[in-house]
């Protein structure tokens, strides 16, 4: 017997495989270095933003950068999964649970301003993650990610992190970018252990399909 087509069916089960492995990012008591970097890239590019009034952190963890947000009068919306949405609910925080590569909840152009740190290197697709975030931002994001090193024993320990199935050089992502409507305009790098970016959003083009062949067309 014949299995009727589902589209995306297999990948939608992969999909849930991934997310059984998400993993709670609780807050230390009295503060970690993600604490600290966190505070400090903040107050670098926040006030260079003041046209910036919502913001939406994805994969914002337990909340952890929620009241620097508001601090500089941000209306901040979290993205998280798991056990960490669950605490962020009990705290009275604005989130909602969601994978980072189809926020379906948010019309487009939803928010100002996309914040994600320390989250893109856990993305299994980083083009539709790009093109998500594209999507939902008004005037552009804060991209932070960790990069690789190498040292004689081979790849260092940023590399083995927990999940992080989508740790790129900085280089690739800045071709990463570029591609999907984004144009770096700030970098930070008083941390050498990650990419700080502030891109501005720009106009993506749009393949039209016609006659099974791409077209660009329009701009997103």
């Amino acid at each position: 017997m014949n299995t009727p087509y589902q589209p995306f069916a297999n990948m939608r089960r992969h999909i849930e495989e991934l997310h059984a492995h998400v993993y709670p990012q609780p807050i230390p008591a009295g503060g970690d270095n993600h604490t600290k970097w966190t505070e400090e890239i903040l107050s670098i590019f926040l006030p260079r933003l003041p046209l910036s009034k919502s913001v939406l952190d994805v994969g914002c963890g337990q909340g952890l950068a929620q009241h620097i947000f508001e601090a500089y009068g941000k209306h901040w919306t979290g993205v998280t999964l798991g056990e960490d949405y669950r605490v962020c609910k009990a705290l009275g925080l604005n989130v909602v649970n969601a994978d980072m590569h189809d926020m379906f909840m948010f019309e487009d152009q939803s928010f100002d301003l996309v914040y994600i740190r320390h989250t893109a290197e856990h993305t299994y697709a980083p083009p539709l993650l790009l093109m998500e975030l594209h999507r939902l931002c008004i005037f552009g994001m804060i991209f932070i990610v960790p990069i690789p090193k190498l040292s004689e024993e081979g790849i260092g320990d940023v590399v083995h992190g927990q999940n992080h199935w989508g740790l790129l050089p900085k280089i690739s992502w800045e071709a990463h970018l570029k591609t999907f409507g984004f144009n770096v305009v700030w970098e930070n790098n008083d941390e050498p252990s990650e990419v700080r970016f502030y891109c501005q959003r720009v106009p993506r083009p749009r393949p039209i399909v016609t006659n099974n062949l791409p077209i660009i067309i329009g701009a997103v």
